[in-house]
């Protein structure tokens, strides 16, 4: 046994790394060794409950048997503890780790009775915590029907993992497997589609089943009918031939037998003609009784159906002009930054995720109505307790119907919403091993702001100012107003205002769109403001930095679209700055993404896109992504002042001028660079 345990040992051991052969520059080690002290108040090492202590800020018992498991995976040396060394090698595995690196802390994550291979007991067990868990997080059931798909799901992946069909999963099976198809533990598709989508194809397939049927008996009805008035005809065009005969003294010789043949159905048709619509419908009391049934039961589903149906001609319609916005949910350039367990915001950033999950929740419970003025001065509460914060943490979302039907007006539906940004994404990332949550994109830029992209790439969280968040209560009804009545603003689409107050300290964030929610790489990126007074960047500066006015008249930049295309552009922006403007409003930017195309395939998938914020070139060489961002800066009496002095001393052309001087200039410049004028005036 001694010698078993030893060649156990020695297996995971073998994927140990001293620090200094960690792929982690020195900045970035000395990151890590402030987290590790920070999450073991000064020890050597962290112990179990120090571990899953720093998980349970979310608030689950159930996450208390994932804590295990990512803490056994992380305890390479299996003594109990984890060391900064295994800390290290862990961090730097799912960091800068290769694919089969990461597949390897996966196995570690489901072996964790440290066998060496993988049976369906052990899968099966790993996958049924991930359901509990995701049952807590979004308070909900999951239908039988769906248990059931996912059970025998299950059972087929893991088949496919086991290439000798031993009914073990060894590591190397494990890592061919998971190198051969990277999304093969996908196994829980309510995960990524939502429960809310799964349960509507549950409900479409019942509904079918129910309309089938209803179609059958409507058929029956119609040929008992058509029987019925063919009958009548006949017994009715009899009569006739027999009061023919009559009158001119002929007695049936011929049509004898036909008659006799008929005489039963004749006495019955007549009868039948005889009836009142009283007796028919007793006389067919079965029947009409099986279709109000029937009618009574399927009049809701049909209503339904009709529903989810123009819903999926609005999908299928729309499916390529939206499938440049398509994000790849494995973009590495997030990874590397994702806010990981033992980071100092960790609890900021969960309470950030469990706090939207509750106010949404909450407004799915909530009865849509018409938004009423009082709607906008709606203020809700959440406490988030957990034993890691000792003061409790409360969230305060604001406005939330006014939010939910943003989020509707968008085509959102909250379930994907909360799979984007809720707690549940740390299910996603914890079958590679990852307890990642949001990606710190920016922190402390000019504006003091942190930046966090949701996993995916379709979201961003950003803190802002006190100042900010009063100023985007004023406006509220304002903005929500102006996207429903104009659908193809390119403002900024925000989708939720929350407060975060702990410990004495107020957080105020908004949850914005991502203007570059693609999967394609954005290979320029301007920030236009049409102003020249400094609006230049640094040479050499990362590119995924936005570059600025001066910058782009620099580069000689050209945007060259349809000139249908481009009125229609220059028009919504236009009507968006002088929104902005008429709400005092100023300092507001046109971002620009430009992807650069290498195949022309890519050009032909998105030949028939309709938004305005994404166009093609005319050349085919481009596709271009317009969004008007930075749109809460008042023109309040400190800018005045700034303006005032500013003028005297920059001259015209610094941000801080009237909102209707910004506006002006804003449209000018745009018009200019997309016109393809010069700037002489500049």
């Amino acid at each position: 046994m001694d010698c078993f345990k030893y060649r156990k040992e020695k297996l995971y051991q073998q994927t140990l790394l001293n620090t200094n052969e960690s792929r982690f520059s020195d900045k970035e080690l000395n990151v890590l060794r402030k987290r590790f002290i920070q999450m073991t108040n000064g020890c050597k090492y962290i112990n179990k409950e120090q571990f899953k202590s720093n998980l349970d800020v979310l608030g689950l018992e159930s996450i208390s048997l994932l804590g295990d498991a990512l803490f056994q995976a992380m305890d390479i040396n299996l003594d109990g503890l984890i060391e900064f060394e295994e800390f290290v090698a862990y961090f730097d595995k799912i960091t800068y780790g290769t694919q089969e690196e990461k597949a390897e802390i996966s196995f570690r994550l489901i072996d964790q009775r440290r066998n060496g291979y993988i049976t369906y007991k052990d899968f099966n067990f790993t996958m049924q915590q991930l359901i509990k868990s995701y049952i807590i997080m979004k308070g909900t059931d999951l239908t039988d029907d769906i248990l059931d798909h996912i059970e025998k799901r299950q059972q087929q992946i893991f088949n496919l993992i086991d290439i000798n069909k031993d009914q073990k999963i060894s590591l190397s099976e494990y890592i061919t497997a998971l190198m051969r198809n990277p999304q093969i533990l996908d196994i829980f598709e309510f995960l990524r589609k939502g429960v809310t989508q799964t349960i509507k194809e549950s409900q479409h397939k019942r509904d079918q089943k129910m309309l089938n049927q209803f179609d059958q008996l409507r058929v029956q009805t119609a040929q008992i009918l058509n029987s019925i008035q063919g009958q009548q005809d006949r017994s009715l065009h009899l009569s006739k031939n027999l009061s023919q005969n009559s009158k001119y003294g002929v007695d049936v010789l011929f049509e004898e037998a036909e008659i006799s043949e008929n005489i039963s159905e004749i006495d019955e048709m007549a009868m039948i003609d005889q009836m009142s619509h009283s007796q028919l419908k007793l006389k067919f009391k079965d029947m009409y009784q099986q279709l109000q049934k029937l009618h009574q039961d399927t009049e809701n589903s049909l209503k339904k159906m009709e529903s989810l149906y123009h819903e999926k001609l609005e999908c299928d319609e729309i499916q390529e002009q939206i499938l440049i916005k398509q994000v790849s949910i494995n973009n590495n350039k997030y990874k590397k930054s994702s806010v990981q367990i033992g980071n100092e915001i960790w609890d900021l950033v969960i309470n950030m995720m469990v706090g939207i999950q509750m106010a949404v929740k909450s407004s799915n419970a909530v009865v849509e109505t018409f938004i009423s003025t009082a709607d906008f001065e709606i203020k809700q509460c959440f406490e988030i307790i957990s034993h890691q914060n000792k003061d409790k943490c409360k969230f305060y979302d604001y406005a939330p119907k006014v939010f939910n039907q943003i989020r509707k007006l968008q085509m959102i539906d909250n379930d994907n919403y909360l799979n984007s940004i809720g707690p549940e994404n740390l299910l996603f990332s914890f079958m590679q091993g990852d307890l990642s949550t949001l990606t710190e994109l920016t922190s402390t830029g000019k504006s003091g702001s942190f930046f966090y992209f949701s996993q995916d790439g379709l979201y961003t969280i950003k803190t802002i100012s006190e100042r900010e968040f009063l100023l985007f209560r004023k406006i509220l009804s304002n903005y929500f107003n102006y996207l429903k009545n104009c659908p193809n603003s390119l403002i900024i689409k925000l989708y939720g205002l929350h407060k975060i107050s702990i410990s004495g300290r107020k957080i105020f964030f908004i949850v914005m769109g991502n203007v570059f929610k693609t999967e394609y790489q954005i290979h320029k990126k301007y920030d236009i403001k049409g102003s020249t007074y400094k609006r230049t960047t640094q040479q050499n500066l990362d590119p995924d930095v936005a570059r600025k006015d001066l910058d782009f008249i620099a580069n000689n930049e050209i945007i060259s679209i349809n000139v249908t295309k481009q009125q229609e552009l220059l028009e919504q922006i236009e009507k968006d700055s002088d929104f902005l403007s008429d709400n005092n409003l100023l300092d507001y930017s046109l971002l620009i993404g430009i992807h650069i195309i290498e195949d022309k395939k890519d050009f032909q998938k998105i030949a028939n896109i309709n938004d305005i914020n994404i166009i093609k070139s005319n050349d085919e060489t481009k596709i271009y992504f317009f969004g008007i961002i930075d749109i809460l800066t008042e023109f309040n009496t400190s800018k005045q002042i700034e303006s005032f002095f500013k003028k005297i001393f920059q001259g015209p052309q610094i941000s801080a001028i009237p909102p209707k001087d910004y506006s002006s200039r804003f449209k000018n410049f745009i018009r200019q660079i997309l016109t393809l004028q010069n700037f002489n005036d500049f």
